[in-house]
Protein backbone atom coordinates (compact mmCIF):
# COMPACT_ATOMS: atom_id res chain seq x y z
CA UNK A 1 0.00 0.00 0.00
CA UNK A 2 2.69 2.20 1.06
CA UNK A 3 4.52 1.97 -2.74
CA UNK A 4 1.48 2.43 -4.78
CA UNK A 5 0.86 5.47 -2.21
CA UNK A 6 4.29 6.69 -3.26
CA UNK A 7 3.69 5.88 -7.21
CA UNK A 8 0.67 7.89 -7.67
CA UNK A 9 2.13 10.36 -5.58
CA UNK A 10 5.20 10.86 -7.89
CA UNK A 11 2.84 10.61 -10.93
CA UNK A 12 0.99 13.15 -9.29
CA UNK A 13 3.92 15.12 -9.32
CA UNK A 14 5.01 14.94 -12.97
CA UNK A 15 1.77 15.75 -14.24
CA UNK A 16 2.19 18.96 -12.38
CA UNK A 17 5.50 19.61 -13.53
CA UNK A 18 4.29 18.60 -17.35
CA UNK A 19 1.18 20.82 -17.26
CA UNK A 20 3.80 23.75 -15.97
CA UNK A 21 6.53 22.89 -19.00
CA UNK A 22 3.57 23.00 -21.43
CA UNK A 23 1.89 26.40 -19.65
CA UNK A 24 5.85 28.20 -19.47
CA UNK A 25 6.23 26.87 -23.18
CA UNK A 26 2.85 27.54 -24.52
CA UNK A 27 2.68 31.20 -26.90
CA UNK A 28 -0.34 31.04 -28.15
CA UNK A 29 -2.14 34.38 -29.29
CA UNK A 30 -4.46 36.02 -26.86
CA UNK A 31 -7.87 35.35 -27.08
CA UNK A 32 -9.04 38.80 -25.70
CA UNK A 33 -12.55 39.82 -24.56
CA UNK A 34 -14.83 41.55 -22.28
CA UNK A 35 -15.14 40.31 -19.21
CA UNK A 36 -15.76 40.74 -15.67
CA UNK A 37 -12.18 41.32 -13.35
CA UNK A 38 -13.96 40.36 -10.31
CA UNK A 39 -15.84 37.08 -11.77
CA UNK A 40 -12.11 36.39 -13.32
CA UNK A 41 -10.83 36.64 -9.61
CA UNK A 42 -13.67 34.08 -8.63
CA UNK A 43 -12.71 31.33 -11.18
CA UNK A 44 -9.51 31.73 -10.08
CA UNK A 45 -9.92 31.97 -6.00
CA UNK A 46 -12.43 28.41 -6.42
CA UNK A 47 -9.22 26.62 -7.98
CA UNK A 48 -6.91 27.54 -5.09
CA UNK A 49 -9.28 27.72 -1.90
CA UNK A 50 -12.90 29.16 -1.98
CA UNK A 51 -12.93 30.22 1.26
CA UNK A 52 -8.85 30.80 1.94
CA UNK A 53 -8.84 35.04 1.20
CA UNK A 54 -9.82 38.59 2.05
CA UNK A 55 -10.77 40.17 -0.81
CA UNK A 56 -11.71 43.91 -1.76
CA UNK A 57 -13.39 44.54 -5.18
CA UNK A 58 -14.98 47.57 -4.33
CA UNK A 59 -12.83 49.46 -6.53
CA UNK A 60 -12.88 47.30 -9.40
CA UNK A 61 -14.17 48.11 -13.06
CA UNK A 62 -17.27 45.96 -13.94
CA UNK A 63 -15.52 44.87 -17.63
CA UNK A 64 -12.05 45.13 -18.89
CA UNK A 65 -10.53 43.54 -22.25
CA UNK A 66 -8.15 40.66 -21.49
CA UNK A 67 -7.78 36.98 -22.07
CA UNK A 68 -9.81 35.23 -19.05
CA UNK A 69 -7.94 31.95 -19.41
CA UNK A 70 -4.30 33.37 -19.43
CA UNK A 71 -5.14 35.93 -16.22
CA UNK A 72 -7.39 33.05 -14.51
CA UNK A 73 -4.13 30.90 -15.11
CA UNK A 74 -1.86 34.03 -13.49
CA UNK A 75 -3.95 34.58 -10.64
CA UNK A 76 -4.24 31.07 -9.63
CA UNK A 77 -0.32 30.74 -9.80
CA UNK A 78 0.20 34.02 -7.65
CA UNK A 79 -2.66 32.60 -5.17
CA UNK A 80 -1.67 29.68 -5.01
CA UNK A 81 2.02 31.01 -3.62
CA UNK A 82 0.06 33.33 -1.26
CA UNK A 83 -1.59 30.35 0.43
CA UNK A 84 1.85 28.46 0.59
CA UNK A 85 2.84 31.40 2.27
CA UNK A 86 1.04 32.75 4.59
CA UNK A 87 -0.21 31.37 8.00
CA UNK A 88 -2.81 29.08 8.57
CA UNK A 89 -4.45 31.70 10.90
CA UNK A 90 -4.22 34.80 8.97
CA UNK A 91 -5.83 34.62 5.21
CA UNK A 92 -4.17 36.28 1.78
CA UNK A 93 -5.43 39.64 0.84
CA UNK A 94 -6.78 40.28 -2.97
CA UNK A 95 -7.66 43.99 -4.00
CA UNK A 96 -8.66 44.79 -7.58
CA UNK A 97 -8.60 48.43 -8.53
CA UNK A 98 -8.42 50.52 -11.97
CA UNK A 99 -5.27 53.18 -11.24
CA UNK A 100 -4.01 55.03 -14.02
CA UNK A 101 -6.08 53.50 -16.75
CA UNK A 102 -4.75 50.26 -15.41
CA UNK A 103 -6.69 46.95 -14.20
CA UNK A 104 -4.65 45.98 -11.02
CA UNK A 105 -4.87 42.74 -8.82
CA UNK A 106 -2.79 42.97 -5.93
CA UNK A 107 -2.12 39.78 -3.96
CA UNK A 108 -0.73 39.94 -0.61
CA UNK A 109 0.42 36.98 2.05
CA UNK A 110 1.48 36.90 5.35
CA UNK A 111 4.45 34.87 5.19
CA UNK A 112 8.30 35.70 5.67
CA UNK A 113 8.34 38.11 2.90
CA UNK A 114 10.79 37.62 -0.12
CA UNK A 115 14.22 36.33 0.99
CA UNK A 116 17.00 38.81 0.33
CA UNK A 117 18.41 38.48 -3.14
CA UNK A 118 15.45 36.90 -4.32
CA UNK A 119 13.60 39.56 -5.20
CA UNK A 120 15.21 40.13 -9.12
CA UNK A 121 15.14 35.50 -9.68
CA UNK A 122 11.17 34.48 -8.12
CA UNK A 123 9.92 35.27 -11.92
CA UNK A 124 13.01 33.33 -13.45
CA UNK A 125 12.31 30.02 -15.00
CA UNK A 126 12.95 27.15 -12.76
CA UNK A 127 13.87 29.42 -9.66
CA UNK A 128 12.05 28.56 -6.53
CA UNK A 129 12.64 28.51 -2.84
CA UNK A 130 10.22 24.76 -2.22
CA UNK A 131 11.91 22.23 -2.12
CA UNK A 132 8.81 20.60 -3.81
CA UNK A 133 8.19 23.63 -6.39
CA UNK A 134 8.94 23.52 -10.50
CA UNK A 135 9.86 27.28 -10.51
CA UNK A 136 7.66 27.76 -13.43
CA UNK A 137 4.57 29.15 -11.81
CA UNK A 138 5.94 33.25 -11.53
CA UNK A 139 7.38 33.15 -14.62
CA UNK A 140 4.28 31.43 -16.63
CA UNK A 141 2.37 34.22 -14.32
CA UNK A 142 4.52 37.24 -15.75
CA UNK A 143 4.54 35.90 -19.04
CA UNK A 144 1.18 35.98 -19.17
CA UNK A 145 1.04 39.54 -17.74
CA UNK A 146 3.74 40.65 -20.37
CA UNK A 147 1.74 39.05 -23.34
CA UNK A 148 -0.90 41.30 -22.07
CA UNK A 149 1.83 44.51 -22.12
CA UNK A 150 1.59 44.22 -18.65
CA UNK A 151 3.83 43.86 -16.21
CA UNK A 152 3.79 41.34 -12.97
CA UNK A 153 5.78 42.70 -9.81
CA UNK A 154 6.90 41.56 -5.92
CA UNK A 155 7.69 43.35 -2.82
CA UNK A 156 7.98 42.84 0.82
CA UNK A 157 5.56 44.58 2.66
CA UNK A 158 6.14 46.99 5.25
CA UNK A 159 3.84 45.01 7.83
CA UNK A 160 5.35 41.92 6.76
CA UNK A 161 4.86 39.37 4.16
CA UNK A 162 4.83 40.11 0.30
CA UNK A 163 2.41 42.11 -2.18
CA UNK A 164 2.32 40.82 -5.82
CA UNK A 165 0.74 43.38 -8.15
CA UNK A 166 -0.39 42.54 -11.63
CA UNK A 167 -1.05 45.58 -13.72
CA UNK A 168 -2.93 45.02 -17.35
CA UNK A 169 -3.60 48.30 -19.75
CA UNK A 170 -6.46 47.96 -21.71
CA UNK A 171 -6.26 46.66 -24.67
CA UNK A 172 -6.60 48.28 -28.13
CA UNK A 173 -9.47 48.73 -29.95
Amino acid sequence: RARADRVIGEASRLEALTSDLLDFARSAPLRIESVDPKAVLAASIADVAEDGFVIDATSAPSTWQLDPSRIRQTLVNVLQNARQASADERAPEVRITQQAGKLVYEVRDFGPGLAPGTADRIFDPFFTTRTNGTGLGLAVAKRAAEAHGGTLSARNHDGGGAVFRIELPRAAG
